[in-house]
């Protein structure tokens, strides 16, 4: 869905559409950001003897936030902290090989597998993501649009209205939107970790512009 579908419910009063387009695209990438709730399951890929480290795949438009999990030859790997790794195996995590089990996020392009695969498998890897729309975006999963228009809307508007040399600056107004923002997305920041916490799926399509 075109980021304009946003403008109806974020347009103020002498406000330029490529500023209005311009809040939306970075209250929708705080919300995505803050809440995990805008996921994408990536397509399996082989993986190989040694290679612990694979691409993500997000969208054209998105950027990816984290991994969430993943699934290698149909079993489920979970995310870990060097930390975590540290304090679950005594020796050295990161050149250890065997049948990967978990998955860390290093840097921002890369899933790393622990331990690394000790044999080529294909179509083994599957890791699901957590998503935002790139800062140049010009569109958005409809679903994102349909479950949380009101709250990346009123964020949007707090961004406008906190413009002080613009007509629409609004002190007041944008801390009442600015409250709805945060609470908005506190909720659904809740009902994703539910969601994970249960072993559930939260409700996120395949993006329409991958």
């Amino acid at each position: 869905m075109k980021i304009e579908a946003w403008l109806p419910h974020v347009q103020l009063p002498g406000c330029p559409v490529s500023m209005a387009l311009d809040a939306i695209r970075s209250a929708a990438r705080e919300f995505c950001q803050n809440t995990l709730a805008w996921q994408y399951t990536q397509d399996p890929v082989t993986v190989y003897v040694g290679e612990s480290e694979y691409p993500y795949e997000p969208p054209s438009k998105a950027d990816v936030v984290q991994p969430m999990y993943g699934f290698f030859n149909g079993n489920k790997i979970t995310v870990k902290t060097p930390q975590e790794l540290s304090e679950l195996y005594a020796g050295n995590w990161m050149t250890m090989t065997g049948t990967p089990r978990h998955i860390v996020h290093l840097t921002p392009r890369h899933a790393k597998l622990v331990p690394a695969p000790d044999e080529k498998v294909v179509n083994a890897l599957m890791v699901r993501i957590a998503i935002k729309p790139k800062l140049n975006a010009t569109e958005i999963d409809d679903v994102v649009f349909d479950e949380y228009r009101d709250t990346i809307a009123a964020g949007a508007k707090a961004r406008l209205k906190m413009m002080s040399d613009q007509p629409f600056y609004n002190v007041d107004g944008a801390k009442i939107d600015q409250q709805r923002f945060l609470s908005g997305m506190a909720d659904e920041r809740i009902r994703v970790w539910r969601g994970h916490g249960s072993g559930t799926l939260t409700a996120r399509t395949r993006s329409k512009f991958a």
